[in-house]
Parts: C-alpha cells; sequence; structure tokens
C-alpha cells in the first residue's frame, strides 16, 4: 500500500539504514515492516500548508 510520496534520497537513506542495520535481526519486525514504519513516520513529521508552526519556531 502506498502511504505517501516521499523523496528518492530520504528512501535510499531508509533502505541503507535497514540494509546495514544487524539490531534489525535480534527483533522480531521484519525489514518490510521496518520500512514501512520509517515511511509513516516520516509522513506524520511532516505538516499541513497553514498549519501554525509558532510554537515550534520559539
Amino acid at each position: 500500500s502506498n502511504l505517501g510520496a516521499i523523496t528518492e534520497r530520504l528512501d535510499d537513506l531508509i533502505r541503507n539504514y535497514i540494509s546495514t542495520n544487524d539490531k534489525l535481526d535480534r527483533t522480531k519486525m521484519d525489514k518490510n515492516t521496518c520500512e514501512k514504519m520509517i515511511h509513516f513516520k516520516s509522513l506524520k513529521s511532516c505538516i499541513d500548508p497553514g498549519e501554525s508552526v509558532g510554537i515550534l519556531a520559539a
């Protein structure tokens, strides 16, 4: 399923992290699930146009 659009650079960074991170092998999460989770978290960190960001900028 498509969660949304992320940059190719971010996608490359995520795939590189997953392929080189040996700690992931010790968890119960498979690599595909981990990749989807990171994609989702990166999309949640984006804000909508017009959203109040004054508290973040302060």
